[in-house]
């Protein structure tokens, strides 16, 4: 099969897109909606959100999920992507849980946010924000040591006097 270079260049754009998306969305909501006066179109905000919340979600831990392959050969980067990937489970859990649970009988009389959604949504900022810095440093370039084709030469071999039997001579 032929390599696609380009692949997980467009996987790694879109789910920083995606993130950026996700955090963003969820910011306003916790700032505008948090703050202020009730008003329709803070309510219909919220309840909009929640599906872009949700796509943006799925794209984020599928774009991981098609590019984990290529932390195979270093122990330290895919043990942290597998980390990342917990928090990405984690943050996408919150939101399917603010959306279908917190939001699934809202009050119409209550504009601002109760204190069970502000915490869901700033613990679902607290993890974007460690899945952002994660995905930063899996993706910094690595530099490799040099390398020749030729093996690292051996050392020479030492040469071990042999051991003197008998008594030590005086002088």
């Amino acid at each position: 099969m032929m390599k696609r270079p380009g692949f997980p260049v467009i996987l790694d754009t879109l789910q920083a897109l995606a993130l950026a998306v996700w955090l963003g969305n969820l910011a306003a909501t916790f700032l505008f909606v948090r703050t202020g006066p009730t008003s329709l179109m803070q309510d219909r905000f919220a309840r909009d959100s929640g599906a872009l919340i949700e796509l943006c979600g799925l794209l984020v831990v599928g774009a991981q999920f098609l590019v984990r392959r290529r932390y195979l050969r270093d122990r330290t980067q895919f043990v942290c992507d597998g980390v990342r990937q917990l928090l990405t489970f984690g943050a996408f859990f919150l939101a399917e849980y603010s959306k279908y649970v917190l939001n699934a009988h809202p009050d119409p009389m209550a504009g601002k946010l109760d204190t069970a959604a502000g915490t869901v949504i700033g613990a679902q900022i607290a993890l974007l924000i460690g899945i952002t810095a994660l995905t930063s440093w899996l993706q910094q370039p690595r530099v490799a040591p040099p390398s020749s084709g030729a093996p690292p030469a051996a050392a020479p071999p030492r040469t071990v006097a042999p051991p003197r039997l008998g008594r030590k001579k005086k002088r």
